[in-house]
């Protein structure tokens, strides 16, 4: 949804999103304020875990949880109580603090088990969010009493009791949203209590003012248990498929699931990993009845479709796997992996931080990570600097590098843990060019002459070239840069700052002439170069630098994305030129509502229906001055995540084996361009769409696509087999069936690759010597 929650001193929400809190949802237990600090905090940034803090009157210890869930549009606060007396404990428990509206708070909707309020003057709402307090679940005996005063907010969950040696949580819900009819729907679907509610809880403490909905089963539905679930076998990659014919989840409300069974030794690890073009969401259970769930898991806390349990068995025994999907209606392939021991997994990349004392080359950045690998151990970090010198690898966190060239580098930090995982995060650096050349003024003409001792272009090779600066830039001021020669053929270009060129021309002048007509957006100083159309050209010219007569104004770019669980809401940005101090925006949605008027250029906006829409804003500053953006955008009334997907060749063979493989990958219902990631299983990454990659050591390759827009991932994982013609050991991989179709024996050993019938793959391998050869068909 784009809206920030920033976890701020012992918990609370310090402003949110526009100044939305003032430091809301602090922690009061029998009057003594929590405090703590945050000694947890998940590896996608959505979940924190606070420090045990005591309550000296009852001796009760208190933590607190905070979790935003990943495809709802809430954040889930949980009070956790801890009792490690003998004896009962009873508390009240208060939430409390302020709203960011201050004088205009407004509560919308005031019902016995939420509020939702908003600022409001004269009955029209402020540029704040709307908010959501949802604190008590309907019809609930633990229920809380909310009260307001000014922008002032409180409510008391009175007569809490801890029983001994016991653990009992409270939970509530918040949300930030654009209106209040959102706020309404994010209340009815609290209100309707789906699984997503509870993600991320851990079942050892009781719930006190909530209750999960226990799922159902289909009207005539057979599997009461997982009794007829087929097993599996370490090692094994299974293919399978969730349809709407499936039976339903035993933890999820109405949601298609497959059942599967795993027979465990005690104190053996095995890893569970779901990969699926859905939501993958992954259960294990102790017990055929599917009561006793002794591991779950979403994506293992990183923001990606897939599902991983890392589980060590308490006893011998069979135990039960629930494979389904995060929301209900989700269908669609997926891989199902069975790997022996604690699959380690690759250090989480978070971005790194860049210092330097002047950003004009020549330039030392120093470059420092701050990422740890909670499994392992960083060894190695590969700096790329994009710049076209070597790659620097070193065990420590800070390098320095220098950039003796202006432009914009996208640099790259590659991690490597001791157990050989990596991964992979970029950062652009700018550097600018210093204030230097000769400064070409406005009504100014320059006389001058293109000879050998000018240099060349730093774009053309063999082109003599003059630099010239333009300084005084006035945004949205249109600039006519003319070159005249009556000894050859003309040529311009325009760079920014940062070497970036921005415009060229050759004969728009007329006949040799060049002309550039450009509009800045900001004030930074501009870069011309003057030079010739063909090599190695000698001669005079004239350059003159005017403001054009007509000058138009710049155009606002207006950026814009959907929310992730409602597709006909937007947020929209207006990118205003640096010094253009807006004081009011006017935004008109082209969907014929009212035209809306705000101090800043950011908002959002809910749309009817789905359609293609124009969206104009104006932009007016101190000065009366006006600038205006318009953008046309497609609106849908569906979700569309991104999907990764993808098709290799071959599947198998010797080594060393040269696979292609084929992206199908497709993006969301924006259709913001996807970056990918390959991870090819022995060490390796590429970041092309179709690589290729060889495999020179035999075994079994689990190849993973992550596919990534700014704010949504996906993956998909297919296996490689690669044989060593002098290895009779040979892995067992690909789609089966519950009961093998293909059986072969008396032959030397093979291997067959039926993996497009759905057969299973055997590998026969007799004692002895005999070289292992592959059959075709």
């Amino acid at each position: 949804e784009n809206f920030l929650y920033d976890v701020g001193e012992n918990g609370a929400l310090m402003r949110g999103t526009r100044n939305a809190y003032l430091g809301m949802y602090y922690l009061r237990v029998n009057g003594a304020n929590y405090i703590g600090d945050i000694d947890h905090l998940s590896p996608d940034g959505r979940e924190t875990r606070r420090a045990p803090f005591i309550e000296q009157g009852s001796g009760l210890e208190v933590r607190r949880h905070f979790y935003v869930s990943k495809t709802q549009n809430f954040a889930r606060f949980s009070e956790i109580l801890h009792n490690p007396t003998d004896a009962p404990i009873t508390v009240d428990v208060e939430i409390y603090g302020k709203l960011g509206a201050k004088s205009h708070t407004t509560a919308l909707v005031d019902q016995a088990h939420f509020l939702i309020t908003d600022d409001r003057t004269d009955n029209v709402s402020g540029i704040i969010p709307v908010l959501l307090h949802y604190h008590s679940q309907v019809n609930h005996p633990v229920t809380a009493t909310h009260t307001t005063h000014n922008n002032q907010l409180s409510w008391v969950y009175s007569d809490v009791t801890i029983p001994a040696q016991s653990e009992a949580r409270i939970i509530y819900f918040v949300a930030q949203t654009t209106d209040v009819n959102v706020a309404k729907q994010v209340a009815t679907d609290i209100y309707i209590n789906p699984t997503a509610l509870y993600e991320n809880i851990d079942e050892s403490a009781q719930l006190l003012n909530f209750e999960p909905q226990q799922p159902i089963s289909r009207e005539n539905e057979e599997i009461s248990d997982l009794s007829k679930a087929p097993f599996l076998n370490l090692g094994e990659l299974r293919t399978g498929t969730l349809e709407e014919k499936d039976y339903w989840s035993f933890k999820r409300m109405a949601t298609p699931a497959d059942a599967y069974a795993l027979t465990l030794e005690a104190d053996e690890t095995v890893t569970i990993r779901m990969s699926a073009r859905f939501n993958a969401y992954l259960y294990l259970f102790q017990d055929m009845k599917a009561e006793t769930i002794v591991a779950a898991n979403d994506d293992r806390g990183a923001k990606t479709t897939h599902a991983e349990i890392v589980f060590t068995a308490i006893e011998d025994g069979t135990y039960y796997i629930e494979a389904t999907a995060h929301n209900r209606r989700e269908y669609g392939e997926y891989t199902l992996e069975i790997l022996s021991g604690a699959v380690n997994q690759p250090p989480t990349a978070y971005p790194f931080d860049f210092t330097a004392t002047t950003l004009i080359f020549p330039a030392t950045v120093t470059l420092t990570d701050f990422n740890t690998d909670k499994e392992s151990d960083i060894v190695e970090r590969c700096w790329h600097f994009d710049d076209g010198s070597d790659v620097t690898c070193e065990s420590s966190n800070t390098v320095t590098h220098t950039y003796t060239e202006a432009g914009q580098y996208n640099v790259g930090l590659t991690l490597r843990d001791n157990d050989g995982a990596y991964s992979y995060h970029n950062e652009q650096i700018s550097i600018a060019s210093p204030p230097e050349g000769i400064v070409l003024r406005l009504s100014n003409i320059v006389s001058e002459e293109l000879m050998p001792s000018d240099g060349y272009s730093q774009i053309r090779f063999y082109v003599f070239a003059d630099r010239y600066r333009i300084s005084s830039i006035t945004a949205g001021q249109e600039l006519v840069i003319d070159m005249i020669s009556d000894d050859f053929d003309s040529y311009l270009y325009l760079y920014d700052r940062f070497n970036q060129p921005l415009a060229q021309d050759n004969n728009s002048g007329g006949g040799t002439h060049a002309r550039l007509r450009y509009t800045p957006q900001h004030y930074d100083d501009l870069w011309i170069e003057a030079t010739s159309f063909k090599d190695n050209t000698q001669g005079k010219y004239h350059l003159s630098l005017k403001s054009a007569e007509n000058s138009i104004s710049v155009e606002i770019p207006i950026a814009f994305s959907p929310a992730l669980n409602n597709p006909l809401q937007y947020q929209f940005i207006a990118r205003l030129p640096d010094s253009f101090k807006a004081t009011s925006l006017h935004w008109d949605f082209g969907d014929k509502t009212e035209t809306v008027k705000t101090n800043k250029p950011i908002l959002s906006h809910t749309y009817a229906q789905r359609g293609e829409m124009t969206v104009t804003v104006t932009a007016i500053n101190d000065k009366n001055q006006r600038l205006t953006g318009k953008q046309r955008l497609i609106v849908n009334n569906k979700i569309t995540a991104p999907k990764a997907s993808f098709t290799a060749h071959p599947l198998f063979g010797e080594k060393p084996l040269r696979v292609f493989f084929r992206n199908d990958s497709v993006p969301s219902s924006h259709d913001e361009p996807l970056n990918y990631v390959w991870h090819f299983g022995d060490g390796n990454l590429s970041s092309d769409s179709n690589p290729a990659h060889s495999f020179t050591k035999a075994g079994t390759y689990h190849i993973t696509l992550e596919a990534f827009s700014s704010q949504e991932r996906a993956s998909y994982t297919l296996p490689i087999t690669v044989i060593d013609h002098d290895d009779t050991a040979l892995p067992i991989t690909g789609k089966v069936r519950e009961l093998p179709q293909v059986l072969m024996a008396g032959f030397d050993p093979i291997l067959i690759d039926f993996l497009d019938t759905h057969v299973k793959i055997f590998a026969l391998v007799r004692a002895g010597k005999t070289p292992i050869k592959t059959v075709r068909f």
